[in-house]
């Protein structure tokens, strides 16, 4: 099964990159949450852990905010995720924040991380997070 959900994800996130250049981010979000769903149930930590990030991503591409705050504060919450999943969560937007220069969107992300991160996660991550000068 773990080959089979990992060709079906390459296959997936493939179809995803064209669909994020037409903008079609709702309809990439439908077909990312069917193969998490399929993940979850026959519990591929590892596969389930790459579409989470991947619908992450993919918001954050599309800069979509208010759907990449919601998804993280989703998967956040589901008691039966792993802490891999949020720690590679946490370390991809604190890549994001460093990327950005528009000060509203950087101090979103930085809320979103401090609403939903264990205190674990976020105090290895959070001493890392600033404001850089351009």
């Amino acid at each position: 099964m773990e080959n089979n959900c990992s060709i079906l994800i390459d296959q997936t996130l493939k179809e995803c990159d064209e669909l994020l250049r037409d903008g079609k981010i709702h309809e990439i979000l439908h077909r990312l949450y069917t193969i998490e769903d399929e993940t979850r149930i026959v519990r591929d930590v590892i596969a389930n852990g790459k579409i989470i990030l991947s619908i992450v991503q993919y918001c954050y591409k599309a800069q979509q905010w208010n759907l990449l705050a919601k998804h993280v504060i989703r998967y956040s919450q589901m008691s039966n995720q792993s802490q891999q999943i949020e720690m590679k969560i946490v370390q991809y937007l604190k890549s994001c924040i460093e990327e950005i220069n528009d000060v509203k969107i950087k101090i979103k992300l930085i809320e979103i991380l401090q609403k939903t991160s264990s205190p674990s996660n976020l105090k290895v991550e959070s001493t890392n997070i600033c404001f850089k000068k351009k």
